[in-house]
């Protein structure tokens, strides 16, 4: 009797076992879609595809359907792509949730770099900006047309203001230093928010140290404001400064672990957390 269920058993193991080769795990599903670049079809091993809401492309496919001539290089020490191309060069890292082309930080809209048998697929609002080319969706025909001439970013150090760069990423390493990236975007997106609106300061200096109403932001008071800046602080305010949206138009943040304040609970809507920050909208706004 022992031997028929111990046999039965290694049967039934054996089944699942095969059966699973067929299930597809719910964070690697995704939709094939096609992509059109100045009226050509771009056809390319992986396909492109729609994950997570976000169209994602190889990396080497779409590059050079905009230049043929692209130069790339990959480090295996650092996990890093160098794509050079018509004026651009955009430095990408495997699993990065950003990349930077000539010098500007684009984030990825929550996406992440994704190897797929040595293809790096990357969303692809973030590679036409650095190209300088037009995204837009064709619902008629459901898919994704590429249009425009090339025209390379402007350079980091042309674009970013550099007491706004200062200033900005100093708030976001004393309040969010500790933070995923995501959450030190939305502090920086935060300050941005309040210097949009009229009911703050014009600045990014004048929102942080703005005390009419009592200090708003503490590490101005116990003087952390001033310490030095990770890299990945400087990266998020820089990410923040490129339109990068991870809280919409929150105007508000608290750590709930060490602040026992009601008013934004009472006064505010809540609209999300991340990482030890609740982050909310309305209110004055």
């Amino acid at each position: 009797m022992f031997r028929i269920n111990a046999k039965r058993l290694r049967f039934l193991v054996a089944l699942l076992l095969a059966a699973s080769l067929f299930i597809i795990p719910v964070s690697a599903k995704f939709t094939t879609i096609s992509v059109y670049i100045r009226g050509q079809e771009l056809i390319c091993d992986p396909m492109v595809r729609r994950i997570d809401d976000l169209t994602y492309v190889p990396l080497r496919a779409f590059v050079q359907a905009l230049d043929e001539e692209a130069q790339f290089s990959w480090s295996d020490e650092t996990q890093c792509a160098v794509v050079s191309a018509s004026g651009v060069e955009i430095k990408i890292r495997q699993d990065g949730s950003y990349i930077v082309a000539n010098g500007r930080y684009l984030y990825l809209d929550g996406g992440t770099v994704r190897n797929e048998e040595g293809s790096l697929m990357l969303p692809i609002r973030p590679l036409a900006k650095a190209f300088g080319v037009t995204v837009e969706w064709d619902s008629e025909r459901d898919c994704v047309l590429v249009t425009g001439s090339v025209e390379p970013i402007t350079p980091g150090w042309a674009f970013y203001n550099e007491e706004s760069v200062y200033w900005l990423s100093h708030i976001v390493y004393s309040e969010a230093g500790c933070e995923p990236l995501e959450g030190q975007i939305a502090v920086a997106q935060v300050v941005l928010n309040r210097k949009a609106c009229s009911l703050w300061p014009n600045t990014i200096y004048g929102v942080i140290f703005d005390n009419r109403a009592g200090v708003q932001f503490s590490p101005t008071a116990n003087g952390t404001i001033y310490q030095e800046p990770s890299e990945e602080s400087v990266a998020a305010a820089k990410m923040a400064l490129e339109g990068a949206d991870v809280v919409g138009d929150c105007c508000y943040f608290l750590n709930p672990d060490i602040s026992s304040d009601k008013w934004f609970e009472r006064n505010c809507n809540y609209y999300t957390t991340i990482g030890s920050h609740k982050f909310y909208n309305g209110g004055l706004w």
